[in-house]
């Protein structure tokens, strides 16, 4: 810096090795606070999560220990389920939510509106109810102490991929997840587990540093991260690829 007469000034060089430090300063930061904002999104998801178990453990202590329905299907189908799991915990006074601000349905990680679920049911854990004898007879609800699996390693409640708005009935591709992981292109069905992760990368035989959470059937939530194998030929997995990962299915 020089000073003419009572007026100081920078010279060129020294501006231009200001900007430099500046500019190194924020290539280091910026992504050591992206990553401290993606901490502090999977954290509260988990929070959500954990509400959600403590909600579901309410209505199981209501109900001799049967789990909230993934979905009621008064018509005995597929296809014109209704209401939705979080639905009947609000009908039943355990859970508390309003689709038009941030609420516990809605992890903060994820891009859909605020009145769109971000969580999905697993159908193979709650199951529906249902008049059909045949349908109940593989989809049916189910027990907790019809267990053969620990409840801390199976899957009650997931991050969904599709979108499903709160308030509207379940359809096929909606919030109820068939599958492990949904990646499929046609209609997402499944739990997603990019949600979470910034490198996520999807090939025809693998999900690489992939990441998600699930509310675990005990009552507590829990993060799980890896690369998975796909089942060959289509990109989703189907039930489960076992541990370290939970179950989809409560029995073996």
């Amino acid at each position: 810096m020089y000073c003419l007469k009572t007026r100081c000034a920078f010279t060129l060089i020294e501006l231009l090795v200001v900007i430099a430090i500046v500019s190194l300063l924020m290539s280091i930061l910026l992504p050591a606070l992206s990553n401290a904002r993606d901490v502090a999104r999977s954290v509260t998801c988990l929070s959500n999560l954990r509400g959600i178990g403590r909600s579901q453990w309410m209505y199981l202590s209501e109900n001799n220990d049967w789990l909230v329905p993934a979905a009621t299907s008064y018509r005995g189908n597929l296809h014109d389920d209704q209401p939705l799991w979080y639905e009947r915990l609000r009908e039943a006074g355990c859970i508390e939510f309003t689709p038009d601000g941030n609420h516990i349905l809605h992890c903060p990680a994820d891009e859909s509106p605020l009145d769109y679920t971000s969580y999905a049911a697993n159908r193979w854990t709650n199951g529906f109810e249902t008049p059909s004898a045949e349908m109940a007879a593989r989809w049916g609800t189910r027990n907790l102490s019809s267990f053969t699996r620990s409840p801390s390693a199976v899957i009650l409640v997931g991050e969904q991929t599709s979108y499903s708005g709160i308030g509207r009935y379940y359809s096929p591709v909606g919030s109820n997840s068939m599958w492990f992981a949904g990646e499929l292109s046609a209609n997402g069905i499944g739990f997603t587990w990019k949600r979470h992760s910034r490198n996520y990368e999807l090939t025809a035989m693998q999900m690489r540093s992939a990441q998600t959470n699930f509310l675990l059937a005990d009552g507590h939530a829990e993060s799980f991260s890896g690369d998975l194998d796909l089942d060959a030929g289509r990109s989703y997995i189907y039930r489960s690829p076992g541990p370290p990962y939970p179950y989809l299915e409560p029995t073996e």
